[in-house]
């Protein structure tokens, strides 16, 4: 039976970026009527983790999930077109934002557009260097067609990007900003709590503890939307979990990093996020936060259930010290 061919998504990841190659799209493939005869067969990998153990578990399992599915939330349009001093063209969005881009554009087929992603300027360019290792770019090439084939739109769809500015090249002809437009995501979570006082500068302060909030809850909360990390590390949601148990029924967001294997459980093993090295005073805390989120998110959440995993090791955690 056939079932696979090389389609249009070329690759894909958080930190490297998306590149889609529309040229490569098979139109109605996703029909029943559609001829397939050229696609290969598709085979199913066991997940055997050793082929030559019997018996040995699989290198993952698939399980439901408890967190919010991540949607797009909101969309952000152009606030300003920069030209840098190397001449690159620079849009600035005017919020530091977690999601991806959405363009509009028409032009000749093979054309490569490239969309890079940064939080901040340094000399006037893009800034880098606080990416580390990421290439947080994304490309798109045009299937074009000539003038009757019309404008083609695309947005990423299994990456995400932590920024304000996005440098744009090789764009056919002038861009026009609202060609482009950004999209907000995260978790799909019910707001509960807001702040508003009569100091401008500290209401300011509260919109960046939630915009910062809303860039670090996709899927699982993390350190960080933009480099090469974006880990759940449990020290951070262990410091911010009163902050967002206040502004978002953030339960189910932050449950699948309190989990306990059913295994486990059935043994009442205490929580453990990871093997932890005596490296450095402020990295060996790892037991806290087995204790502090579940006790926020359960107190502050309508339904408790999801916290069902975790909770019976709390007790453990605090008479063990």
């Amino acid at each position: 039976m056939a079932g696979t061919t090389a389609g249009p998504l070329v690759s894909s990841g958080i930190y490297a970026g998306e590149s889609f190659d529309a040229r490569r799209i098979e139109a109605g493939w996703s029909l029943p009527d559609f001829d397939d005869s050229r696609w290969l067969p598709a085979s199913v990998d066991s997940g055997a983790a050793d082929s030559r153990a019997p018996g040995s578990k699989p290198w993952a399992e698939a399980t439901p999930a408890v967190a919010p599915p991540v949607r797009r939330i909101e969309e952000l349009p152009v606030r300003e077109i920069l030209t840098t001093p190397s001449g690159a063209t620079v849009l600035d969005f005017g919020q530091n934002l977690v999601g991806r881009l959405r363009i509009r554009v028409s032009g000749d087929a093979g054309r490569r557009i490239t969309l890079r992603h940064a939080e901040v300027l340094e000399d006037g360019e893009l800034s880098l260097r606080p990416l580390r290792l990421a290439a947080a770019t994304d490309s798109y090439t045009l299937a074009g067609g000539g003038e009757d084939s019309g404008e083609e739109e695309w947005e990423p769809r299994f990456t995400f990007h932590g920024f304000r500015y996005a440098q744009v090249d090789n764009w056919p002809g002038e861009l026009d900003p609202a060609a482009i437009t950004a999209v907000v995501v995260h978790n799909d979570m019910r707001r509960t709590g807001w702040f508003e006082c009569s100091d401008p500068m500290l209401n300011r302060l509260h919109e960046n503890a939630l915009w910062g909030m809303r860039g670090n809850f996709l899927a699982l909360p993390t350190d960080c939307p933009q480099r090469d990390e974006r880990l759940g590390w449990t020290g951070d949601i262990q410091v911010f979990s009163p902050t967002a148990s206040y502004l978002y029924d953030s339960l189910g967001s932050s449950a699948p990093g309190c989990r306990i294997s059913p295994s486990n459980r059935a043994t009442a093993t205490v929580w453990c996020p990871l093997s932890f090295l005596r490296c450095s005073a402020c990295w060996n805390r790892p037991w806290p936060p087995g204790v502090t989120p579940p006790r926020w998110f359960r107190g502050c959440s309508l339904n408790a259930s999801a916290t069902s995993d975790c909770w019976p090791a709390v007790p453990k955690h605090v008479r063990l010290g």
